[in-house]
């Protein structure tokens, strides 16, 4: 993977190119990356890929979490989901499992939520051996201190960009902008970004 930032704006906002292994050009920054819920938008299976605009619309975004949560003795095992799909797959980008919670959660569970995540980064670190780009998630629900402390843990950890989740779970608008200052203020602005839960384009078009 090959990411470069080409200009920025008056703010924050960057334009980019994003070269991958399996896509033969590169994809302009920022860009769209659309997932589908119960089917919604149309579902393009392989066979159709082709057919497609290229290079955007090769992109396929996968969640192990889809297939299901495993459990052993109580304990959430979400990490061997991961593993046997990294371990029988070839991804272009990962990104670490994130422990995602709700705005209204009490202090102690979003600390906990932000130490769990950072330690699932460490785990898929580790186990990266199929030589894929490894995003660090990062999260911190509705409190910018936890965001801040998340975002400067996974800037420690050897990764190749970072993967914003936490959005669209209960925060307002308003809130949502110093939330995500919280995170790019730590973030080299050379690396790749990419944010999770914004669904409507004027508040992508806001984020930018």
């Amino acid at each position: 993977m090959k990411f470069a930032v080409k200009a920025w704006g008056n703010g924050k906002a960057r334009t980019g190119f994003l070269q991958l292994v399996h896509c033969a050009s590169a994809m302009e920054t920022p860009a769209l990356l659309l997932s589908t819920r119960k089917g919604l938008p149309n579902f393009s299976s392989p066979d159709l890929l082709p057919s497609l605009p290229s290079p955007d619309s090769h992109l396929l975004q996968f969640s192990p979490l889809h297939l299901g949560i495993c459990h052993r003795k109580g304990r959430l095992l979400a990490m061997d989901v991961e593993r046997v799909i990294m371990e029988g797959s070839s991804f272009d980008i990962w990104a670490s499992l994130a422990d995602e919670v709700p705005s209204w959660v009490s202090d102690k569970r979003n600390k906990t939520s932000v130490d769990r995540t950072v330690k699932w980064l460490d785990e898929c670190i580790t186990m990266n051996s199929t030589g894929g780009a490894v995003f660090g998630a990062i999260v911190g629900g509705n409190d910018v201190e936890e965001r801040q402390r998340c975002a400067a843990e996974v800037v420690k950890r050897y990764v190749s960009g970072y993967w914003i989740g936490g959005f669209g779970l209960g925060e307002s608008t308003d809130e949502r902008p110093a939330l995500l200052d919280a995170i790019t203020d730590v973030l080299p602005e050379e690396m790749p970004r990419m944010i999770c839960g914004l669904g409507l384009p004027d508040i992508t078009l806001i984020i930018i």
